[in-house]
C-alpha cells in the first residue's frame, strides 16, 4: 500500500509539474500571443550613484523618475536633479508643458506634495505631429471625433510625417495649414469644442513656424 500510495503521489507531482511548464493549448477563437523582438533599450543612467527608476513619460519623450534619493527629469539623453525639500524625492508624472508632479520629504521627515515646472525646449515639428495624433486618437476614443472623422486629420498628418522625413519642409508646412483648416471646419460644425480645435491649431503653428524659420 505504501509503494502504491508512493507511486500515485509520483504520478500527480508530474502531471502538475506538466501542466506548469506546458499550458494547454488555446481553444479555437481564444486570443493569441506572440513575442515582440524590435525593442530598443535606452540607458537613462543616474545622478552618479548606483539606482535609478523610471515611473513616467510624455509626448515630448520626457522621463521623469527617482535616482539615489532625488527626483530626476530625463531628456535629449541628460539627467537633470530636481532637488528636494531637504530630504528624499520622487517625481511621479510628467505632462506635455513640462509640469513634474511628485513628493518630498523634508529635513525634518515630513512628506509633501511637490510640483516642479521645467522650463522646455520648443517641440520639434516631427514631436508636433506625434503629439496632434496621439490627441486625434484621444478625441476619436473619447466619442467627440467619430471615426471617418479622425482619419480625415490623422491621414493629413501621416502625410506631414512623410514630407517631412523626406526633407521636404515646404509641403509639410502646406499639408499643416490645410490641417488647420480641417480642424476649423470641425469647431464651426460644432463637432469639435472651441478649446479642443485650439489646442490642435496651436500645435500645428508652432510647427509651421519652425518649418518655416
Amino acid at each position: 500500500m505504501q509503494r502504491l500510495a508512493f507511486v500515485l503521489l509520483s504520478n500527480a507531482l508530474l502531471v502538475a509539474c506538466q501542466d506548469s511548464v506546458e499550458p494547454a493549448q488555446s481553444a479555437p477563437g481564444a486570443p493569441q500571443f506572440s513575442f515582440v523582438t524590435d525593442v530598443t533599450m535606452t540607458d537613462l543612467g543616474t545622478l552618479g550613484g548606483s539606482f535609478s527608476s523610471a515611473r513616467a513619460v510624455n509626448d515630448l519623450g520626457q522621463v521623469v523618475g527617482q535616482s539615489d534619493g532625488h527626483a530626476f527629469l530625463w531628456q535629449n539623453g541628460t539627467m537633470t536633479d530636481l532637488g528636494t525639500l531637504g530630504g528624499v524625492s520622487w517625481a511621479v508624472a510628467v505632462n506635455d508643458l513640462g509640469q513634474v508632479v511628485g513628493s518630498s520629504t523634508t529635513a525634518s521627515g515630513e512628506t509633501h506634495a511637490t510640483v516642479w515646472t521645467v522650463a522646455l525646449r520648443p517641440a520639434t515639428p516631427a514631436e508636433e505631429v506625434s503629439i496632434l495624433t496621439n490627441d486625434i486618437s484621444d478625441l476619436n476614443t473619447s466619442g467627440v471625433l467619430n471615426q471617418g472623422q479622425a482619419q480625415t486629420l490623422l491621414a493629413r498628418l501621416e502625410v506631414v510625417s512623410r514630407q517631412l522625413n523626406n526633407g521636404n519642409t515646404t509641403a509639410a508646412a502646406n499639408l499643416l495649414l490645410s490641417f488647420i483648416n480641417q480642424v476649423r471646419a470641425y469647431v464651426n460644425a460644432g463637432l469639435l469644442s472651441a478649446t479642443d480645435g485650439q489646442t490642435l491649431i496651436d500645435a500645428a503653428q508652432n510647427a509651421i513656424n519652425q518649418l518655416s524659420a
